[in-house]
């Protein structure tokens, strides 16, 4: 099953990359500071929706919060650069955004509130023009129960046609997937 549906990715991202080669003939690009690609008529990532998920975690606050912070080195794609208590700096590999293909970006997560709020800002990218968000937590409505939000707001820094449409779907799975990973991390954790 996971091999059709990469097959289907794959496909996909060939025929949106097909097109974006047509469109993109003629048109000027230029490389940001950041290194990520923009056309000059490019919609501002200023006005790009925030997407969220929202998942109620069998855990306590405090599990959760310790899970998202232990979720950034949890896998070979993160890498966390530096803590100092309040401010992580992770660098980040996604494999597989569409039409992109692979992305790296540098972020910092802040804690701003502890046991409430988490929130991401990106340093660099070689793609990406915005990749922003916040986790939110708040008790759930049952004993040792946690509401956690995840939201945030990427511009893959290429624009083709439904440009927007393929970044919320890309958004939405990786919001779906990071929470599900910090909800196993942290029902494992409260189990012990």
């Amino acid at each position: 099953m996971k091999t059709r549906i990469t097959t289907l990715s794959l496909a996909f991202a060939l025929l949106l990359s097909a097109c974006v080669s047509a469109f993109a003939a003629g048109a000027e690009q230029s490389v940001e500071s950041t290194g990520a690609r923009s056309s000059e008529k490019a919609i501002k990532s200023e006005k790009l929706p925030r997407e969220s998920e929202t998942i109620i975690i069998n855990a306590p606050v405090e599990v959760v919060w310790n899970a998202i912070k232990a979720h950034r080195s949890s896998d070979a794609r993160r890498k966390l650069l530096s803590y100092d208590g309040k401010i992580a700096v992770i660098k980040e590999l996604f494999e597989e955004v569409p039409v992109v293909g692979a992305a790296e970006c540098t972020y910092t997560e802040t804690e701003d509130a502890p046991l409430k709020q988490i929130s991401y800002r990106m340093v660099n990218s070689n793609r990406f023009r915005t990749f922003e968000g916040c986790y939110t937590l708040e008790p759930g409505t049952m004993q040792n129960t946690t509401k956690v939000t995840l939201t945030a707001k990427v511009d893959p820094g290429i624009r083709f046609p439904f440009w927007q449409d393929v970044a919320k779907s890309s958004t939405q799975r990786d919001l779906k997937a990071t929470l599900a990973s910090i909800s196993e991390i942290a029902t494992r954790k409260s189990a012990k």
